[in-house]
Parts: structure tokens; sequence; C-alpha cells
């Protein structure tokens, strides 16, 4: 009831240019929750952002249906966000009431969607023709194929106003490389896209597949933002064949090229088989005089990552003398700490480095010593002022904490958070 009464009045808020709405800690919405909603949001005329969140497993095809209508009414909605998960195949369709937006993003975890569906969601695409952002999250969603997915890339090849472009296929064992090649073909075709963030997790990953991200990449002349995930298969016995430096090289080859990248962030989680050899590859290819500006390394979940790899990293970083922002999240990482003291080491040559984090949640490295490098760190670097330091262990030093914070007093910054 009091959610109902919540949303009765929502029109009395005409005014808002924004609205999100979130019932993912609700253990039943109602049908007459969804018919409320569908009354009104049409009212809702100045709003222009909408983000509906549902995390539950009760919503009915009816009451998809619902709300898929009262969002096509409303008058000026530009950027929609929609979550998702359980088993409703209409959510295709709710897509497709919203052709005018400039913002899509879609988060879909676990929904029982096929390739029919995405078929649907395909036909939407050709219309959205002011279409600019878009955001696909695919986790855990069993019922789809390469050739489904394939059909669907193909049709985001054809956003001529496309320029931010997230793809994020997680829990995802079956990619093949219809899949990558169809993705290479619309990165060669989308000469508009300034930023791109591919998040592939739990991926066989092989030579072709690196080669055809490579390729793809190699064609957006006007991309100032890259961010690169990986993640390899949960079993850690899968023997991961057919890999290289070669394909590597070649991807940070093409990275190295790209004229106006100003922002790079690169993730390994549980994937051996690019682990051993990503950081060197980098090390080797990523050239100094690169336009990275912002540059965000993350080692989360990393079993055993071998030190020599932090280590050609941190004598790289010296060389990268124009970098202003700098991220370091080593969460659940497991390895030596000698890699990480070289890093914030590197850093300490940096001419133009304002702003710096590191994340080192359950991350069993020898942490204090951490610490106290990182006070030196901020004791020679004194044009940072964006400090951001996230440690969630019971054996941290409260002295070398107390050091750090210590620094603050000193001098200024515009933002200074430790979170322990």
């Amino acid at each position: 009831a009091g959610v109902i009464h919540l949303i009765r009045i929502l029109p009395h808020f005409s005014f808002l240019t924004s609205l999100s709405l979130g019932f993912e800690y609700c253990d039943k919405v109602s049908e007459g929750t969804a018919i409320e909603l569908g009354l009104a949001l049409p009212k809702m005329t100045n709003l222009k952002d909408f983000y509906l969140n549902f995390k539950n497993e009760t919503l009915s095809e009816k009451e998809v249906q619902i709300l898929s209508k009262s969002i096509q009414e409303i008058p000026n909605l530009q950027v929609f966000s929609l979550m998702m998960r359980g088993n409703r195949s209409s959510i295709a369709k709710a897509i497709a009431s919203v052709p005018n937006v400039t913002h899509l993003s879609l988060e879909l975890l676990k929904v029982g969607i096929s390739d029919d569906d995405l078929d649907i969601l395909s036909d939407a695409f050709r219309q959205m023709k002011r279409l600019t952002g878009l955001t696909i999250d695919f986790t855990s969603v069993w019922n789809l194929t390469d050739q489904g997915l394939a059909r669907l890339i193909r049709e985001i090849a054809n956003l001529s106003a496309l320029s931010e472009l997230e793809l994020a296929l997680k829990s995802w064992s079956k990619l093949e490389m219809l899949f990558f090649d169809t993705l290479k073909d619309c990165l060669t075709s989308s000469d508009s896209i300034t930023k791109l963030i591919l998040m592939l997790e739990r991926v066989s990953f092989t030579d072709s597949t690196i080669s055809s991200i490579a390729e793809g990449i190699n064609a957006l002349t006007k991309l100032n933002h890259l961010s690169l995930t990986f993640s390899g298969k949960s079993n850690p016995d899968d023997p991961q064949k057919h890999f290289s430096n070669e394909s590597l090289d070649k991807l940070f080859n093409t990275i190295s090229q790209l004229p106006i990248l100003s922002k790079f962030d690169l993730g390994v989680m549980n994937c051996k088989c690019i682990s051993d050899n990503i950081l060197r590859s980098m090390s080797n290819k990523l050239r100094s005089d690169t336009s990275i500006r912002d540059l965000s390394l993350t080692l989360s979940e990393g079993k055993n990552f071998p030190d020599d790899e932090l280590i050609a990293f941190a004598s790289a970083l010296k060389d990268y003398t124009k970098l202003t922002h700098f991220r370091l999240n080593l969460s659940n990482f497991e390895g030596p700490e000698k890699g990480i003291l070289n890093i914030i080491e590197a850093l300490m040559s940096q001419q133009k480095l304002i702003k710096i984090s590191f994340y080192f949640e359950n991350c069993p490295t020898e942490i204090n010593q951490v610490l106290d490098m990182i006070a030196k760190l901020l004791r020679v670097q004194t044009d940072i002022t964006h400090f951001e330091l996230q440690i969630m262990r019971d054996d941290v030093s409260e002295e070398s904490i107390q050091e750090i914070r210590q620094i603050r007093k000193i001098r200024k910054f515009k933002r200074f958070e430790i979170y322990t």
C-alpha cells in the first residue's frame, strides 16, 4: 500500500527531469503497483532520464506490457535504464517502446530471453535513429546463441549516431568466433564511437578472439575512452590452448596508435592464459609517448599473478609522462608485494599526477609495507589533489594509516578518502 501511494503522488512532481525507481528489495510487486505506475508515468511530462530496477522474480508478462505502454507515453524521455532478472521474454518489447531515446541501458540478469527476443530488440534498434549511448549487460543469460548475438551486433553497427558503446557478457562460456568476428565488423564500421567498454567474463580466449578485438579497435580513430576487462573460465583446469604473445602484442600496438585516446582501463581476472603475458605486452607495445592521461589497472581475484609482470609494468609506467589520473585495484588479489611496491615507486617520478586511487580489499599482500610506500608517494607528489584508499582488512596498522592521514593536515586536498 505504501509503494502504491508513493506512485500515485508521482504526477505531483511532474517537474522532475530525472527519476530512479528501484524495487529490488521488494518480495513481490503487485499487479496494482504496475497498473498505478502505468497511469503515473505518462504524466511525468518533463522526465528525461528514467531508471527502472526490478530485481524480483514475480513480475508477470502482463505487468511488463503495462509498463512498456506507459514508458512509451513519457513525452520527453531521452535516457532509459532498465535492470531486470527472471524469466520474462517480453522485456525486448519493453525496449521497443522507447524509439526516441538518446541513451539506452539494459542490465538483464538471468533473464530467460531467447534469440527470437533479440530479433525484436534488433527491430527496435532500427527505429532508434537518435541513439548516441548504448549499454547492454547480459549476465548469465543462458538461452542466447552466437547467431542471435551476431544479429543484434549487426543492428548496433547500423546506429549511425552511436558514440558510446558498453557491452558486458558475464558468465558466458559459449562465445565462439562468430560473435568476435561480428563485433570486429561492427567496430570497423562504427567510426563515430568515442567510448568503448568491453567486459568479457568467463570466456575462453584464443589468439583469434584477441586479434579480432584488436582489429575492431584499430578502426576507432575518434576513440578517447577504452575499457577492456578479460576474465577466463571459472574452471581453473581449463587448458586455454592456442594462445601466444603475438595477439596481445597486436592488441597493445593497436591501442598505442589510437590518436586521441586519453583514458584506458584494463582489467584481468582469473585468466591465466592472459595474466602470464598481458602486462609485459602492454609494457613493450604501449609507447611512452601515448596520449593516455587516465590509466586504470584492475587485477581483482588474480591467483598467483606473476610478479615479474607487475615489475615490467612498473618499469614502463615511469615513461608514461602524461598521466594525470591513476587507479590500481588489487581487490582479492593473490600475489607478492614487490611488484606492487615497484608500481607505487614508479608513480613518484610522474610530473603531472593529480588523482590517484588504490583498492586493496581482501588483498593478502603485506599491506603495511605498501601503506608506508603510499605515504611516501603522497609526500613526494605534492600536486595530488584527489586521493582515495580502500582497505577492508583486519591486520592494517593504525600507525601506517595515521601516517597517511597526517599528510592531509599539512596540505590541502580537494578529495581525501580512506576506507578501512
